[in-house]
């Protein structure tokens, strides 16, 4: 990879393959993802569940989903494109259902198999142990049968032949415990775990794709004038060096941050206002008081008469 002065790539020596899928745009390979953000400044939203924590949304994985202005940045450094997978857009067929679940019946049999073979092992390196233990146990009924005896009456002595408290069958097994049959004995107590416990690989790709499935996107943009504006703006402020994101949650465009996301807070609220549009003093008392709340400066970017773009920072003072 080459770099030029306003620290943007200029050349890659892959493209970088995005997803479009109902109008979203994802990348699946987490290399890629890694690669964007650390070359490029390109950080945009995970939104996948962590396959050990589903039911929660404050930390989420791949796929990672792109603005359309980060797709088009790309686009155009010659580092990336959209292509669409056809073997998504259908449904599977019989033979691949029935390959998919032929595949994970042989997955759970694999994972039972080691998990029965590593039961085993400990079992046999902690023999000792159990067998100990289990003499003990032993020991303990028998010195309790003993204990309960002497609580009750003088027993004739035709009973203290006979032991009918059982005393003689607890010293015959203690006696007789053998290693080798307690080993046997703790290893048909394994039980096999359920199906639903079984781990199950999470695809980032279609298993099953080919190259010729993938073909390049009917996707256009920008097409508006909106959209031209928002572009404009997030390639100048890129090039500036920021990172960007997406503003939504604040009711604008684009958060604009000093460095890394991870690292820093965003500085900048960036509004994109076509000159065609009426600001209103409503719209200025508005975003003023966004900033303030947050503790940001509002930018306003639009274009000037000779179509340059032009930023007006909003800040309360006091």
């Amino acid at each position: 990879m080459e770099e030029d002065g306003n620290n943007s790539v200029t050349t890659c020596s892959r493209k970088i393959v995005i997803d479009a899928l109902h109008g979203h745009l994802f990348i699946w390979n987490a290399n890629d993802v890694s690669l964007i953000r650390r070359e490029y400044r390109i950080v945009g939203n995970l939104v996948g569940s962590l396959p050990r924590q589903p039911f929660q949304n404050s930390q989420l994985g791949l796929p990672l989903q792109l603005l359309a202005e980060e797709a088009m940045l790309l686009i155009e450094k010659g580092c990336a494109e959209v292509l669409v997978n056809k073997r998504l857009e259908g449904k599977p067929t019989k033979e691949e259902k029935e390959l998919f679940h032929r595949l994970r019946e042989d997955l759970y049999h694999q994972q039972s198999n080691l998990y029965r073979n590593e039961r085993k092992q400990t079992i046999i390196s902690m023999a000792d142990r159990i067998v100990e233990g289990k003499r003990k146990r032993l020991l303990d009924k028998l010195q309790g049968k003993q204990r309960k005896k002497k609580q009750k009456k003088s027993p004739s002595v035709e009973t203290h032949k006979n032991d009918g408290s059982g005393n003689s069958t607890v010293i015959k097994e203690h006696e007789e415990l053998d290693k080798n049959a307690v080993i046997e004995e703790e290893i048909n107590k394994i039980r096999n775990f359920s199906a639903d416990s079984c781990m199950v690989q999470i695809f980032t790709g279609c298993p099953w794709s080919t190259t010729e499935d993938l073909v390049k996107a009917e996707w256009i943009f920008p097409s508006t004038e909106r959209e031209k504006l928002r572009y404009h703006v997030f390639q100048d402020l890129w090039e500036k060096g920021h990172y960007l994101t997406s503003g939504i949650k604040f009711g604008c465009d684009f958060l604009a941050y000093p460095g890394d996301p991870l690292r820093y807070h965003a500085l900048y609220i960036v509004v994109c206002i076509l000159p065609s549009k009426h600001f209103t003093p409503m719209d200025l008392i508005v975003y003023g008081r966004l900033g303030t709340q947050v503790k940001k400066t509002v930018i306003l970017a639009s274009y000037t008469s000779d179509n340059t773009l032009q930023y007006i920072s909003l800040k309360w003072r006091n």
